[in-house]
């Protein structure tokens, strides 16, 4: 039987087949009008052709709330897999012998040329696949490879750039704890294969919240939303069921035997793990109580980040609430108590530090963090070591003028670590230009 003879549906699910490859596809459509047309108009076939070859970025698109053209989605990506080569390939004479592309160079090979408009997700997806796929060609070209790097941080700081100013552009009301630590997770492992999503993690936390669901129902305390938040003898039940699940069945708890590692500060690593250190498990906490209709506030105390509820609605001040310390397995303090958590005395605490603080301001404690864990030094004397720390400083100092823009002591500092360390030169002068103006 000739398979000109089968129906369409059929031969969708032949050429569908994962050993027919996208160049196949091109062959057939030359042989003959039917093919031409058949494949041509098949969103679904380029689909599956484009899941197979790229899946990671398939998943990425699949996300968007758009139905994708993927006959046009493939054949970008294949022109981006010859653009990106041509780049690199250009990157060596240009930056020689400084071994850095300028910024001019680097924006160019996101955005693409005259002839066509390239899409940065494109190209961060194909330099990933050059430099942790060592079936690709230019794989064992180590000139591509170390510019490909480069290339690929810069892209992606770019990218979280812009959703740190989408994310500042939203009201207060509309600023989430998690998508911001999540961003700051991402530039922290902006080095890594894969950068965690926002919606891997809110899995994760759902899933933590169903099950404190599940305890609360098993010991008839049933969750709704509004008695939650309305009766605080509720509220301290549900607490209760909450801590149980994170503590005692999941094992979260503060990292005291390594504080100063940087997958303490990244909410991705610290659900994997469950060390961390108290302003991730705080958020952790915050987000997961959240999804469970009870409002718990961020506290930055010194030395120790807490949380707060409102138990007390009757007392006055910091007095109706009670502060959550999620770093000692979700501890719950008075105000009065909360010094000795820090081993000071009460006098020594001013009122501000009881205060409710917004989410730009739980983000600069925690990107202060990081540069203090890239400062932290051990006994071993190695060069090798003292440079990574240094560029680690940088990388998160750089952050911090993301975050905060226009802060003339965070813009200096990033700029001393580049002069020093000569990298970066361009983006620091950009930076010291805004705040001289």
């Amino acid at each position: 039987m000739d398979i000109i003879s089968f129906p369409n549906e059929v031969l969708c699910q032949i050429l569908a087949y994962n050993n027919i490859e996208i160049s196949d596809l091109h062959h057939l459509m030359l042989t003959c009008h039917r093919f031409h047309n058949l494949i041509r108009n098949s969103n679904e076939i380029w689909r599956q052709k484009f899941m197979i070859r790229w899946p990671r970025l398939h998943n990425e698109l699949r996300n968007t709330e758009n139905e994708m053209p993927w006959p046009e989605m493939v054949a970008l990506r294949l022109k981006v897999v010859k653009y990106v080569e041509k780049a690199l390939e250009n990157f060596s004479a240009v930056s020689y012998p400084i071994g850095q592309p300028p910024i001019k160079l680097m924006d160019k090979l996101i955005l693409g040329d005259s002839s066509f408009v390239l899409s940065a997700q494109f190209v961060e997806d194909e330099l990933r696949e050059l430099i942790y796929h060592h079936t690709h060609m230019l794989n064992e070209n180590l000139t591509s490879r170390f510019y490909a790097n480069q290339a690929l941080g810069y892209v992606r700081r770019c990218r979280i750039q812009t959703m740190w100013q989408n994310f500042k552009a939203k009201p207060e009301s509309e600023k989430s704890l998690l998508e911001g630590a999540m961003l700051i997770s991402q530039w922290g492992q902006i080095d890594q294969e894969h950068l965690t999503s926002l919606s891997e993690v809110e899995t994760i936390l759902e899933s933590i919240a169903q099950r404190v669901r599940q305890l609360a129902d098993m010991k008839r305390d049933a969750i709704d939303a509004k008695t939650a938040i309305d009766d605080p003898r509720t509220v301290r039940k549900i607490l209760n069921c909450l801590n149980q699940v994170l503590y005692d069945e999941m094992g979260f708890q503060g990292n005291k035997e390594d504080y100063y590692a940087h997958d303490n500060s990244y909410i991705d690593k610290v659900l994997q793990t469950r060390r961390g250190i108290p302003i991730t498990l705080c958020i952790i906490y915050h987000e997961v109580a959240k999804r469970l209709g009870i409002q718990c506030e961020p506290v930055s105390f010194p030395q120790h980040f807490l949380l707060r509820w409102r138990e007390h609605p009757h007392r006055e001040a910091a007095d109706s609430y009670t502060f959550i310390d999620a770093f000692n397995n979700g501890a719950s303090h008075q105000p009065r108590s909360c010094p000795a958590l820090i081993g000071q005395p009460r006098p020594n605490i001013h009122r501000e530090a009881y205060s409710a603080v917004p989410a730009e301001q739980v983000f600069q404690r925690m990107v202060n963090n990081l540069i203090q864990c890239s400062r932290v030094h051990d006994d071993r004397p190695d060069s090798r070591r003292d440079d990574q720390r240094l560029r680690n400083q940088l990388h998160f100092s750089r952050l911090a003028c993301v975050i905060s823009p226009g802060q003339t002591p965070s813009v200096v500092a990033y700029a001393e670590l580049c002069a020093f360390l000569g990298v970066q030169l361009e983006e620091a002068i950009q930076l010291l230009l805004v705040i001289g103006r």
